[in-house]
């Protein structure tokens, strides 16, 4: 359990442990220092420190230094660089941590890490005033590593921070499966019920783990009683009645520790009382009474908080537990919240329950968790990194993993047997007619009035309710198809999974099975349906009757599936009991065509059977009963944790501690082999656990075999976490089974792109996942599967293949079953009409619906193969796949990225020559959680030398006419220049899919700015290279050296112009054309600073709301590798604008700094008759004014920056964002409206015959979008300001003035409009 994550040398019993024992514990004390650690001790006490003491890190930007230094030189020892998959052409590296870099204590069991990205981000300086009111024993004993200290010191520091709607702060504690999250969480509880805090709740997704908590609290020698909150039999007060005795009776009569629930039992209620707060009806009600009535300041953990995910926007679509788990929090305002997991959210969208994050809310830059949905999703992946990286940089998260140093994954793929292909074979023929069938029965009984009792609603009723019901049905049949198919492709892979288990016991290893699936609801159901007349004939009670019923052989899940839709959807029957003929007829042959059908058992049973029966595998799963051989026949009974002949443990216990024992008989030896569902895949701990070593048994190396993947990445890692954990023996290995099958990759495709995206989410890098190694080739569901797809259905459509036909192995060799591809496309077309997969993408793309914008498209293709033989599938796919990888290839040259940021360290996928960071400072610090705001500049060499560039021809030759070297003459030198143009790799085959014509695969290489699709703001085409000479000859191919070498060197240190001689407009300023290229970036805490930068970021100046609205819809992310494997990841910025945003954000810090003296500048500010929206306008008078006063009226202004530097030391202005944003507006008018224009680092103000210059805007263009009031608004204006062109000041005011009375009477009646609408109208 989560207990047993780290070595526990003493134990204390709470039993034994007075309140004056706890009250005398001396506490220990984590104190910030600058150099040496705080030696802390007890009265007394000459050991060594008594608890952590924290050293200031340097702030560093966003980067990862695999040999940085830290506390002691035994954790230097173990910070040894781990190679780990390759990305984009770079070792992707990872640094073990045994020891915190910030907290000292003793090392952690075993190595941890954390991503590349997440390496590099500064933990925020901890307060000089922390406690932790800790006994010295958690450290001196190791009953808590320096690592999980950490934790428990950032989430006490987190806690004492309130968010702005006056909530409470909470913490997510993201570390990996078995990092030792359980014993963190007791360390908080303990933490607390010594300050005085004796009331705190537990939340977990099973009532196994309350014995892991319990053990916890225990191993942490805690005095803390725990409790189920099941152990209430019935709703009602805790604080009266018999619910009251039954926590006096475990918790004391102080009725204080901990409340242990789950999460269903935090959903349950009466019914239709499901959201009250009663302690009558709900259990919700129970415990929110117990905690205060929501003023309890205790831990309110949530444990596998990634439960409570489906959190939609929508309150229709989202989970009750997900409601729940948000409303509890909203209750409990001051509340100390946990969020326990290792895998928080895969997507965005699942953090929705994270209500106290801080990440959104009043007073917070993203006001609604949906503007920071958009806001994320905007930025990709790198959007999702960024989030990891500013909540660990705000101090919020911890994401640690356990090393996989060691730990081996593979893939065994199974070819298919000549029974099982005919058995699947068989099995798509009776879906093919399935569909047929079910498609006539849809269309037939659709206009069958009969089956409403002769009685038809009015059409327009009826067609919406008709609607509604055959939607439900289709998606319960394509949803029984695929459960089919899987169950197919589960069983097909018993026997290589056995034959891989025996191999493993003989090699000296125990097994444990990875399945999703028990085929329980149909069993039961079967079951009960046959001894039901057993049960009525002999009156006894229905699970009786069921231990009663024998059989010959295994059930098979997928025939009762079949059965199941067939007998509940397609029924013949009409609600009154009479026949349905037409409908009769369509339905009993394929109930007996499936009778015939040689279909495999179910799969679990099998495994089980065929490595030696219960008494020999540890079943973990979450059915009641199952088939068991007794003898020669099957008997279904009620299962048990049968143990082998001699064992120790008994032989039958509760059906509710079944997986306890057998969890027990596993991890003590007595049985060598273990399977796992979807009941045991969170919490548990099956690895070699070094506590089991005892008495002469050594617990055996772990290896997993994954038969069965479930649908959510996050529920494979919490799979593969069960024998990876801390404390462990010995590194476990990972086997993942899959079948040749081309269908499979539906499933295993949608794992390995949600293990991405939750890697990028929870752990701040989309590589981080452990499995991805091993699964990498399976992802398809992007843009390249996309493109694929488009290519593959219009070769089908035509039946022309674009590429090497020769290539495809259903179309060569002996065994082929096409002669060419025009044939294959013929079959495989009307197959796939006949299964309801379009082919006509050209034809949708033009309103929107092509692969690239149907995110189910490919889904759709893969569920659709599922139902083709084997041959045709296998062929579709590889047809496919060839696609795919081209796709993918050209891609990679190209420079597209699929996940919308920019990669510094590729030019069109090629790796640049050289990116090294010249630069880096912090710019901000947030003054409440110290988080930094980085700054970080890298100077980038895109040089190609002339060596790289014969490599890059002779590597991209394609035989195109146009490749190769080429001498041009560019304008204003008397010299040459060569440039090498490429041929995109198989642009043909995407020529129609990317909707593109012409020589579009064309690149060109130059040796100064490397690889790009244009030259001279021009496509590469034959047309732009008419005015080139291409380099033929042995001659002009050595001139081209000359040239190239030439430019190569001369481009290092100079511009365009200084390279061909010409005169530079802005002498040491230019870089336009030079090999060096600069780029600027923010990286760290960027969320919390994103509001009050957005607009520096942005070209062209906005109004506040247009701010806001930038920021939810933009945020240009970008990432980088640098030459010493050092990720960088955060938001680009521009050269002009890198001023500017360094000062908006120390403008902030500065603010923070001095809130007192913002706030009375602010109030004088605010008592001005023109403040609110009149600020602005007051500024620019006041600028104008300031003006003035220079000499020549001109300022050494460069930007609106500097002019908010002069009006702050005037003191008229403040560094209040509010402050910011109007002298920025106010001087874009000013420049808009001619008043002033900046030029040479000066603003000057223009002025003509003493007035000041105003140019009139294009209102023409301006009201041709608006509405017509807006419109008549805006020729009104435009008299206004022709007035004040023409020197009419005086009309020009009185006609201001009268259409300024008719806005405030508009924006009077507006008031109660909503906030967008009432924006427009202002």
């Amino acid at each position: 359990g989560k207990g047993s994550d780290v070595p526990t040398p003493r134990v204390h019993s709470a039993n034994h442990r007075s309140d004056t024992d706890r009250q005398r514990a001396w506490c220990s004390r984590v104190q910030a220092t600058q150099l040496d650690p705080c030696d802390l001790r007890g009265p007394g006490d000459e050991r060594a420190p008594c608890c952590a003491s924290v050293s200031n890190c340097k702030d560093l930007a966003v980067r990862f230094h695999p040999t940085s230094p830290s506390s002691s030189p035994e954790a230097q020892k173990e910070r040894v660089p781990q190679k780990d998959a390759t990305i984009a052409g770079t070792e992707r590296l990872y640094a073990g941590l045994r020891e915190s870099t910030v907290v000292s204590g003793q090392p952690h069991p075993d190595v941890l890490c954390e991503s590349p990205v997440m390496q590099g981000v500064s933990l925020p300086v901890l307060p000089s005033g922390l406690q932790l009111e800790l006994p010295s024993q958690v450290v001196d004993e190791a009953w808590l590593s320096s690592l999980q200290l950490e934790c428990v010191t950032y989430a006490v520091k987190r806690f004492e921070t309130f968010l702005p709607n006056g909530c409470r702060a909470g913490y997510c504690l993201g570390d990996g499966t078995g990092c030792g999250k359980g014993r963190v969480i007791a360390a908080l509880i303990w933490h607390l019920w010594n300050r005085g805090i004796r009331r705190h709740v537990w939340v977990s997704i099973s009532a196994d783990l309350l014995k892991d908590a319990a053990r916890d609290l225990e191993d942490l020698g805690a005095g803390v009683a725990v409790v189920n909150l099941g152990q209430l039999k019935s709703y009602g007060s805790p604080e009266k009645g018999s619910c009251k005795k039954v926590l006096e009776k475990h918790l004391g009569c102080g009725r204080d520790g901990v409340i242990f629930l789950t999460y269903s039992m935090l959903i349950s209620a009466k019914g239709g009382h499901s959201w009250s707060l009663d302690p009558e009806v709900t259990r919700m009600g129970q415990l929110f009474e117990w905690f205060g009535k929501g003023k309890g300041e205790g831990l309110i953990c949530f444990d596998e908080a990634h439960k409570a995910k489906n959190l939609a926007e929508h309150v229709f679509t989202c989970t009750k537990t997900g409601r729940r788990v948000l409303q509890l929090q909203r209750a409990c305002s001051r509340a100390r919240v946990l969020y326990s997991t290792a895998t928080a959210a895969t997507e965005v969208k699942h953090m929705a329950y994270m209500d106290r994050l801080g990440l959104w809310g009043p007073g917070l830059p993203y006001s609604q968790f949906a503007d920071f949905k958009k806001a994320v999703e905007r930025g990709g992946l790198s959007g999702m990194e960024l989030v990891a990286m500013s909540m660990k940089a705000q101090g919020m998260l911890s994401c640690k993993t356990l090393s996989f140093h060691g730990v081996d994954f593979s893939v065994s793929r199974v070819k298919l047997h000549k029974q099982a292909t005919e058995q699947y074979d068989a099995a798509a023929a009776f879906w093919q007619r399935l569909w047929l069938a079910f498609s006539t029965y849809l269309d037939r009984r659709e206009g069958d009035t009969s089956w409403n009792g002769g009685c038809p609603a009015p059409a327009p009723q009826r067609r919406k309710r008709t609607s509604r019901w055959r939607a439900l049905l289709l998606g319960l049949f394509w949803s029984t198809q695929q459960r089919f198919f899987k169950q197919l492709q589960v069983a097909a892979k018993v026997p290589t999974a056995v034959g891989l288990a025996k191999k493993a016991l003989k090699d000296g290893n125990a097994v444990v099975f990875s399945m999703w699936s028990t085929a329980e609801a149909r069993t039961r159901e079967r079951m009960l349906s046959t001894s039901k007349a057993d049960a009525s004939k002999e009156g006894s009670d229905s699970d009786d009757a069921l231990e009663d019923v024998n059989g010959e052989g295994f059930l098979s899940g997928p025939r009762m599936m079949v059965e199941h839709f067939l007998e509940r959807h397609m029924t013949y029957h009409r609600p009154s009991g009479s026949e349905v003929r037409w409908a009769k007829a369509l339905v009993q042959p394929l109930q007996k065509e499936l009778a015939t059908l040689d279909l495999p058992p179910n799969p679990l049973d099998t495994l089980i059977d065929e490595l030696g029966g219960p008494t020999k595998v540890a079943e973990m799963t979450g059915r009641s009963h199952r088939q068991e051989r007794v003898g020669r026949n099957l008997e279904y009974v009620k299962r048990t944790c049968s143990m082998p002949k001699g064992a120790s443990a008994s032989a039958v216990v509760d059906a509710e501690q079944v997986n306890l024992q057998e969890q027990l008989a596993f991890q003590t030896g007595q049985k060598q082999v273990a399977v796992i569902t979807e009941a045991a895949s969170a919490g548990i701990s099956l690895h070699s656990d070094r506590r089991y070593k005892q008495n002469g048994y050594v617990p055996k190396p772990r290896v997993m075999i994954t038969v069965e993947l479930p649908w959510a990445g996050d529920k494979a890692k919490q799979q593969f976490g069960r024998i990876h954990r801390s404390n462990q023996l010995f590194p476990p290995s990972f086997q993942l089974v899959i079948t040749e099958l081309a269908g499979e990759v539906r499933f295993v495709s949608a794992v390995t792109r949600r293990l991405i995206l939750l890697g990028a989410m929870t752990k701040g890098d989309r590589s981080s996942s452990e499995a991805l190694d091993a699964l990498g080739d399976f992802d398809v569901h992007n843009r390249h599967g996309a493109y694929a797809l488009e290519a593959l259905c219009e070769c089908l459509r035509s039946g022309s293949f674009r590429g090497s036909e020769g290539d495809l192995l259903c179309l060569k060799g002996a065994g082929r079953q096409w002669s060419s591809w025009a044939a294959f496309a013929k079959d495989a077309s009307n197959k796939l009409k006949a299964i309801d997969f379009k082919l006509g993408f050209a034809e949708r793309r033009q309103s929107g619906q092509s692969a690239l914008q149907d995110p189910r498209a490919i889904s759709r293709f893969l569920n659709r193969l599922l139902m083709l033989e084997v041959h045709l599938q296998k062929a579709l796919f590889e047809a496919f796949f060839m696609l795919y990888r081209a796709a993918a290839e050209a891609d990679q040259v190209s420079g597209e990225y699929a996940d919308g940021a920019e990669q510094l360290h590729l030019l069109h996928g090629r790796r640049v020559r050289s990116l090294k960071v010249k630069s880096q400072e912090v710019v901000h610090k947030a003054a409440d959680t110290g988080a930094a705001t980085n700054y970080v500049q890298v100077h980038i060499d895109r040089g190609v030398s002339w060596e790289e560039a014969q490599e890059a021809a002779r590597k991209s030759a394609r035989g195109h006419p146009l490749e190769g070297f080429y001498l041009y003459s560019p304008p204003g030198k008397a010299g040459k220049e060569a440039v090498l143009v490429l041929a995109r790799p198989e642009s043909d085959l995407f020529e129609n899919a990317q909707g593109s014509s012409g020589n579009c695969g064309l690149l060109v290489l130059r040796p100064h700015l490397g690889l790009s699709k244009r030259f001279a703001g021009k496509p590469v085409n034959a047309a732009s290279l008419q005015q080139f000479k291409k380099c033929s000859t042995a001659a002009s191919k050595h001139e081209a050296k000359m040239a190239w070498q030439q430019q190569f060197n001369a481009s290092l240190n100079n511009c365009i112009h200084g390279q061909r001689g010409a005169e530079c407009p802005e002498p040491g300023k230019c870089c336009l054309g030079s090999r060096i290229s600069e780029e600027h970036i923010l990286t760290g805490n960027i969320l919390s600073t994103w509001l009050q930068v957005a607009s520096s970021l942005n070209a062209q100046r906005q109004t506040n709301d247009e701010v806001e609205h930038l920021v939810q819809r933009r945020m240009p992310m970008v990432r980088a590798v640098t030459d010493e494997h050092e990720v960088i990841v955060g938001v680009a910025v521009q050269p002009d604008a890198v001023e500017e945003v360094k000062y908006v954000l120390q403008a902030l810090t500065a603010s923070a700094a001095s809130t007192t003296a913002i706030q009375e500048v602010s109030s004088k500010a605010q008592a001005s008759p023109l403040a609110g929206n009149g600020r602005s306008m007051d500024l620019r008078n006041m600028i104008v004014a300031e003006l003035k006063s220079f000499p020549s009226k001109s300022a050494p202004w460069r930007n609106w920056c500097q002019v908010h530097d002069y009006l702050r030391h005037a003191g008229k202005v403040t560094f209040a964002p509010d402050d910011l944003f109007a002298v920025q507006n106010a001087v874009t008018m000013l420049q808009n409206f001619g008043t002033v224009q900046i030029d040479k680092g000066k603003m000057s103000l223009l002025e003509r015959e003493g007035q000041p210059v105003v140019q009139v805007p294009d209102f023409q263009a301006m009201m041709a979008k608006v509405s017509p009031e807006g419109a008549d608004m805006m020729k009104r204006w435009q008299d206004v300001m022709q007035l004040a062109k023409d020197g009419k000041s005086e009309d020009a005011g009185k006609l201001a003035r009268s259409i300024a009375m008719g806005g405030a009477r508009t924006q009077a009646a507006s008031a109660s409009s909503p906030p967008q609408k009432r924006a427009k109208l202002e």
